[in-house]
């Protein structure tokens, strides 16, 4: 231990810096669409507030030209309809020593599971999500929903998400999604600079025991 105070204690003095046990943890946020209630404004639509309802129709179709052009119209957010969708989430793994922990937000509105006879179903990289089977929200109601990501499904830097809209003509759920985000978060890898400074610390200490010899 007093070794370690003595090496602690040199490379302040000489290289102004110390050698600390906590990493440095970096968050990265994905997100796709955007927190705009829906096409119909943050202050019309609040997170987890209901969709304006009658007398407005099915089927509504709220996105912006940014978000046209940006998803090429192939992502549903910001649009109500009963077809199936897929959220390619991707993030710069290299940017992490190791993961710790990820969670995945959704703001989804007018799942009504069991009403019509079925359920629309929620996969991360093909594993069904259970919670998502209990949602049970009317046709206007809307909820933002968080779950943990098994890190495992991280390990090439990408997350599909599938939404498997249920549907029995005529009957179906006409499921909206303002946005979904994927929030991962880790051990920084340490900047080159970093590096640098903690070899030269090193070789400081280097000097510093020939010194005593």
């Amino acid at each position: 231990m007093k070794r370690l105070l003595i090496l602690a204690t040199v490379l302040t003095f000489f290289f102004g810096f110390t050698i600390s046990a906590n990493a440095t943890f970096l968050t990265i946020a994905d997100m796709i669409g955007d927190n705009d209630g829906y096409g119909y404004g943050a202050g019309v639509v609040g997170d987890g507030d209901d969709l304006p309802g009658a007398p407005l129709t099915w089927n509504f179709d709220n996105r912006s030209a940014g978000e046209m052009a940006a998803t090429n119209g192939a992502q549903a957010t910001d649009v109500e309809d009963n077809f199936d969708v897929t959220f390619s989430h991707t993030f710069d793994m290299s940017q992490f020593a190791y993961l710790s922990e990820a969670y995945f937000t959704i703001d989804i509105s007018g799942v009504q599971q069991g009403v019509f006879n079925g359920f629309s179903h929620l996969y991360f990289d093909g594993v069904k999500v259970l919670p998502f089977e209990g949602l049970q929200q009317g046709a206007w109601g809307s909820d933002v929903l968080t779950y943990q990501v098994d890190l495992a499904m991280l390990a090439d830097g990408a997350l599909d998400v599938y939404f498997d809209n249920w549907t029995d003509p005529p009957n179906d759920d006409h499921m909206a999604i303002d946005y979904t985000q994927l929030d991962v978060t880790g051990s920084a890898v340490p900047e080159p600079a970093s590096m640098l400074l903690f070899g030269a610390g090193l070789a400081g200490l280097g000097v510093y025991r020939r010194t005593r010899k």
